[in-house]
């Protein structure tokens, strides 16, 4: 007779795979932002005394990790009641999605200075492409981090997904995850802790700004909870 282990083990088993799965992803959103300091800044030439304002950002990053991780908690654990693989490889197309994603966002403000929201919607895929054609954004230093960044989370969920984590940090991470559903966070920039709107902008999530750009227009009216009263200004000052 196979022996089945209690629900309650099971449930602690996949839990502690998850917060596994949402530490791994953290550390990619927090790479993407070290990406932007050390390299973007450099090369599309950020105003001098940015770097400050990108390593305070760090904090929206954990922030956008942190409800990221709440959203999947659910779907997870189910999927890895029936199936630990399918689980491990639903939660790292999720983090190839905000990887690419953030780095796609990031490239289009480093070339325009204005983060991009939902007037994206209002062009035609052929539009979008002339549009990313004449921004001479396609070449080899703009494919070439995605290729990585895609590269490297496919081998660290790979190599990590059965990592071992304290409790402590299991503990730790569910406050931040669970506190972050809550409406308490500025999950983009407060304009009056910046000396101009570019700064503002530097500072702020680009996920975060798209994802709440692309709400309100779907339903307008009913204001993005990470953006409301918050929201980075598109036009610098």
């Amino acid at each position: 007779m196979n022996y089945t282990p209690p629900i309650q083990y099971l449930m602690r088993q996949s839990f502690r795979r998850f917060i596994t799965c949402s530490l791994l992803t953290t550390g990619l959103i927090i790479l993407v932002r070290l990406y932007e300091i050390f390299f973007i800044s450099h090369e599309t030439g950020y105003p001098s005394g940015s770097i400050p304002g990108l390593i305070y950002g760090i904090r929206f990053d954990l922030l956008l990790s942190f409800r990221l991780s709440g959203y999947l908690l659910i779907p997870f654990l189910f999927i890895d009641h029936f199936s630990q693989r399918v689980a491990r490889i639903f939660y790292a197309a999720v983090s190839v999605v905000v990887v690419i994603t953030e780095i796609s966002l990031l490239r289009y403000f480093s070339a325009t200075q204005v983060p991009l929201g939902s007037e994206i919607l209002g062009y035609s895929i052929s539009e979008i492409i002339q549009i990313v054609r004449a921004s001479g954004e396609i070449n080899i230093a703009a494919i070439l981090p995605v290729v990585l960044f895609f590269a490297f989370t496919v081998y660290i969920f790979y190599k990590w997904y059965n990592l071992r984590i304290s409790r402590s940090l299991v503990v730790l991470f569910s406050f931040f995850m669970f506190s972050s559903l809550l409406p308490v966070y500025n999950f983009n920039p407060v304009p009056a802790e910046y000396k101009n709107k570019l700064a503002m902008n530097i500072a702020a999530n680009k996920l975060i700004f798209f994802s709440g750009s692309v709400f309100n227009y779907y339903f307008p009216g009913t204001e993005s909870p990470d953006l409301k009263n918050k929201r980075p200004t598109a036009k610098q000052s």
